[in-house]
């Protein structure tokens, strides 16, 4: 194979693993033959055995989007009438701001947490929408009691337990573990993209 066809199936194979997908090229050693040497390739794939390529979006909330998507699609009873993807997308920008632009202010409490989530302009927005939604589904997961009250500049949260085991969960989460736990499964994603 000549270094113009080679370019040409390294540049497939590369969009095939940005893109997720597969390709018969990876069990076939051809380009790898002659060539490919100057490139600086030939140590890092490896044509000589065939593998599953882990499915890398390029980004998060296009491969969240993606698999909501899909699973939409696959669903017969799926009620088009009633999705929105505008809205999951929404829903993913909200939890973006919160998760990395948020500001947790720790508050003294002997049961679990207390904290003050704030932030500013669009991500104070954000907190509003997402966390007392979130701190309502959570109440009572892991029999932890959760509760947010809004605030003019922030959310107060409070996530507590009796079982002192628990408390010790709770504190070493915080609240960005906490966010992360419980929900944001496919199941609820879809549900919001189905307007739930």
């Amino acid at each position: 194979m000549d270094e113009k066809n080679c370019r040409r199936v390294l540049f497939g194979l590369g969009l095939c693993v940005l893109l997720g997908w597969s390709s018969p090229v990876l069990g076939q050693r051809d380009c790898c033959s002659r060539g490919i040497e100057s490139y600086g390739y030939r140590n890092h794939l490896h044509y000589d055995r065939a593998e599953v390529v882990q499915r890398l979006k390029g980004q998060e909330a296009l491969g969240t989007v993606q698999e909501i998507v899909g699973l939409l699609l696959a669903d017969p009873r799926t009620d088009w009438s009633s999705v929105s993807i505008d809205r999951l997308r929404d829903y993913l920008v909200d939890l973006d701001q919160v998760m990395l632009r948020s500001r947790v202010e720790p508050l003294s409490t002997d049961a679990g947490l207390e904290l003050r989530v704030t932030g500013d302009g669009a991500v104070l927005d954000a907190i509003k929408r997402v966390v007392p939604v979130h701190s309502d589904v959570m109440n009572g997961f892991r029999s932890w009691s959760v509760s947010a009250e809004v605030e003019d500049d922030a959310v107060r949260v409070e996530i507590t337990s009796d079982d002192r085991a628990e408390r010790a969960v709770i504190e070493a989460l915080g609240f960005y573990g906490f966010l992360a736990s419980g929900v944001h499964r496919p199941s609820e994603l879809i549900a919001i993209a189905r307007g739930r």
